[in-house]
């Protein structure tokens, strides 16, 4: 069943992939060349294709919509290509033999991930740079001691396989793509699981912050208070959440959000604006984060940070924070 589903991929490609593609050939670049000119050699599928290393994610290319509209003259696009091992891996990991035995659907959203819009030299890889993705998600770089990781996941070890229409790295793990949005991810958390956001998906809803976690215009790091935390708090129950002036926990939700990605390993000994408007401040050797009306640091848990989003990153923590 899985080996049709890709013998009739063609038909099986939904709308909204083929209307992106078509955009494709409308889209300018980011300002580092001149859509309109034509560099002379090879388009970012025919770089790929030359690289032994990264050959299974050539066929990867080769099995989605994506190839035609890397061979544009007029759009520029940086690859992030997986190498064979890291591929291997990927399979491993999620129950796959062979390449294809991965379902249509998913190996597409995975190719699109990999591609970033824009021409992006290794140089120009620095910390803290969000790059926008075929998929419509975003990719966050980070570039320490000449280290360039991929929302902390992936590190770039071959760069700038410089193609007429884009740039191609090599990357030594396959990302995997978010599938929800920071307000879907503590919606759908199980009551069961440990540690629960029970009274934080209340108090999310209570202070009407749903849609800003849901949209993908604006990107934050959510540091997430735990049920216990809520209770530590005064907030004992979902009961309490609704009694409470939404006008309150809005302001105590908005200190909890720093604007962008923030992934711990990329965290400094450094004061914070939050969006509520105050600071907090950030201990990166232990972990914690401190609210100017705590009397201790609230503790980052460990199995539960640098949660990937579509729009930020999720770090569940032990206390609310408070402002004042």
């Amino acid at each position: 069943m899985k080996s049709r589903l890709f013998a009739a991929l063609p038909i099986l490609l939904s709308l909204k992939s083929l209307l992106l593609i078509s955009c494709l050939f409308l889209w300018s670049c980011d300002g580092t060349d001149d859509a309109s000119t034509i560099i002379p050699g090879n388009t970012v599928t025919q770089v790929v294709r030359e690289q032994a290393s990264i050959s299974t994610f050539s066929d990867a290319l080769n099995r989605t919509a994506v190839n035609a509209a890397l061979n544009s003259q007029n759009t520029r696009f940086t690859v992030f290509a997986p190498n064979n091992e890291a591929f291997s891996i990927y399979l491993q990991a999620n129950g796959y033999s062979t390449l294809e035995q991965v379902p249509a659907a998913e190996l597409q959203t995975l190719v699109n991930y990999h591609i970033g819009l824009g021409r992006y030299l290794a140089e120009r890889l620095d910390s803290a740079r969000l790059i926008s993705t075929l998929g419509d998600a975003r990719l966050s770089v980070y570039n320490t001691n000449n280290t360039i990781s991929i929302n902390g996941a992936a590190e770039v070890v071959q760069a700038d396989f410089e193609a007429r229409n884009g740039v191609v790295h090599i990357l030594n793990r396959v990302l995997t793509p978010p599938t929800q949005t920071i307000s879907g991810f503590i919606a759908s958390r199980p009551s069961s699981e440990i540690p629960e956001f029970t009274l934080l998906q209340a108090a999310i809803e209570r202070a009407g912050l749903t849609a800003l976690l849901s949209s993908n215009s604006q990107s934050y790091t959510l540091f997430a208070p735990t049920d216990a935390a809520f209770t530590a708090a005064g907030y004992t129950s979902p009961e309490d959440i609704e009694n409470e002036d939404p006008a309150v926990l809005q302001n105590i939700l908005a200190y909890h959000l720093l604007p962008g990605y923030r992934f711990s390993f990329a965290f400094q000994n450094q004061e914070v604006t939050t969006r509520q408007g105050s600071r907090v401040r950030i201990d990166a050797n232990n972990k914690t984060i401190k609210g100017l009306g705590n009397p201790e640091a609230a503790s980052i848990i460990a199995a539960e940070q640098d949660v990937l989003a579509i729009n930020g990153i999720v770090h569940a923590i032990d206390q609310v924070l408070l402002p004042e």
